[in-house]
């Protein structure tokens, strides 16, 4: 398999080709929206001209021989640029338990939140790496009868865990959320009894 980048880290197409070096199947990962909104007009098909002889809109640039599109067999897409480590939900660098931990003093800068998102990715992709290493797989895949809607709880535990001391972030910390609800009156009634009231006597003829 062939990994390309593209114009940013965040591009990425993958080509699996045969033994004689022909595509087989190609697939890429796009984040970001501004890498999104390229690739949606990378897609779209070529429209024709409504000029007689006139070339379809948007082929003109692209090289004789090649058909217009892309030839993608799937994509993944996420709109937060670097992926789910670098989304909304997760902890920034400006959180002020990291600014306390790592000594940062003013606001932080998009050095700092490339390093901390390294980190973060490191803590992701590490658990299954240092639970092999440590011969914890074993106690885990043992540990089937533990499930509930065929997930263990115990493994959730020691993978939060793990992120945890990796992060060097206190568990409660590190899994807490919150929400804002919004409130909306759209598709609701706002009628009152008094003008349903007045509307249920127009409509039988009466009236006050």
């Amino acid at each position: 398999m062939q990994a390309v980048r593209g114009k940013n880290a965040d591009v990425v197409e993958y080509t699996v080709t045969s033994a004689a070096g022909e595509p087989i199947f190609k697939a890429a990962k796009y984040y970001g929206f501004r890498n999104i909104q390229n690739l949606v007009r990378r897609l779209k098909p070529a429209r024709p001209s409504r000029m007689p002889g006139g070339k379809a809109f948007g082929t003109a640039r692209k090289p004789a021989g090649k058909a217009g599109g892309l030839e993608y067999g799937y994509v993944e897409v996420m709109a937060c640029p670097g992926g789910c480590t670098n989304g909304g939900g997760q902890i920034k660098v400006d959180d002020q338990i990291i600014l306390d931990r790592k000594g940062i003093s003013g606001k932080p800068g998009p050095l700092e939140q490339k390093q901390w998102l390294a980190e973060v990715d490191e803590a992701y992709f590490s658990a299954d790496d240092s639970d092999a290493e440590n011969g914890h797989g074993s106690e885990i895949n043992s540990a089937e009868t533990d499930l509930v809607d065929g997930i263990s709880p115990s493994y959730i535990r020691d993978t939060l865990l793990h992120w945890a001391r990796t992060t060097g972030i206190d568990l409660d910390r590190l899994v807490y959320t919150s929400y804002r609800e919004v409130v909306s009156d759209v598709g609701k009634d706002k009628t009152t009894d008094t003008e349903r009231v007045v509307q249920l006597a127009g409509k039988i003829g009466g009236g006050w």
